[in-house]
């Protein structure tokens, strides 16, 4: 039977350095005010001390575990997550995959690659380390507690831009697809490159720094270049008419006003399966 989640998970301990994405997260949801989400408590102020290479390691565990509790508990056959950081998606990506049998392509729209281990990560901030760790590079603790590890033909980097230099080391190594916001604007080759794998199912991760700033300036880290909200929409549009979107998220939201809600409406639209 076929039962959908909607996901509220505001954690910022991901980022570490002020709790922005929280409240952003916050915002998001009292927008969102028709959907009903579980909600993975989070507390708005903690200390964040350093362990095994990774800043606030201990709250983000426990934050990992809650969140696992909460799909494990559910099981759904779809997600879709208003999430702090990008560390939010490794429990809804891993548990996805395992509900799918790996029938799952992660398209993973993001200025930043979040292939960073906690070894090569200059930053420590944790929600560098999601992607890697899903696929099967992050700290064992961590590790442990993911339904299931991805391959890195599951995965598509859309509109990467700004990847620290072990990121693209990675990147070559494991032959990830990596697409800049240039080459984004062939989606007709995005779509059969999925097709060509034998995925029909898709996890839509929506990190809003994958946009461009001038464009829309609601965001956490801002990398110039990115896509312009139009061009994604029309990407998300093409994408939902040629698979199914079972998991989709949109994360790292920090609001300059309201005026970027009207675009976030529309890509809710286009990625949310009820």
């Amino acid at each position: 039977m076929k039962k959908h989640l909607d996901i509220f998970f505001p954690e910022w301990q991901g980022y570490g350095e002020d709790n922005t994405v929280q409240q952003g997260a916050h915002a998001l949801k009292k927008h969102f005010a028709t959907i009903d989400f579980a909600e993975v408590m989070v507390p708005e102020h903690e200390e964040l001390p350093m362990a095994h290479n990774i800043m606030g390691y201990e709250a983000n565990l426990r934050h990992l575990k809650a969140a696992v509790e909460l799909l494990a508990n559910k099981s759904p056959s779809s997600t879709f997550m208003v999430g702090g950081t990008c560390a939010s998606e490794i429990a809804p990506v891993s548990y996805l995959n395992q509900y799918y049998s790996g029938d799952l392509a992660v398209l993973w729209f993001d200025a930043h690659g979040d292939l960073n281990s906690p070894e090569s990560s200059p930053s420590k901030h944790f929600h560098g380390m999601p992607l890697r760790t899903l696929l099967g590079g992050g700290e064992q603790e961590v590790s442990n507690l993911m339904f299931s590890q991805l391959k890195p033909e599951q995965v598509f980097v859309l509109g990467g831009r700004d990847l620290d230099q072990p990121e693209q080391a990675y990147v070559a190594e494991a032959g990830l697809t990596l697409l800049t916001p240039e080459q984004l604007k062939a989606v007709d080759s995005l779509i059969q490159s999925i097709r060509d794998r034998g995925f029909k199912h898709l996890y839509v991760h929506v990190d809003l720094d994958v946009l461009e700033p001038t464009d829309f300036p609601h965001m956490l880290l801002p990398i110039d270049n990115g896509v312009l909200v139009s061009h994604l929409q029309g990407i998300l549009a093409a994408l939902a008419q040629s698979f199914e979107i079972v998991g989709s998220s949109i994360v790292e939201y920090v609001p300059k006003d309201e005026s970027g809600l009207t675009a976030l409406d529309q890509i809710l639209a286009l990625i949310r399966k009820e």
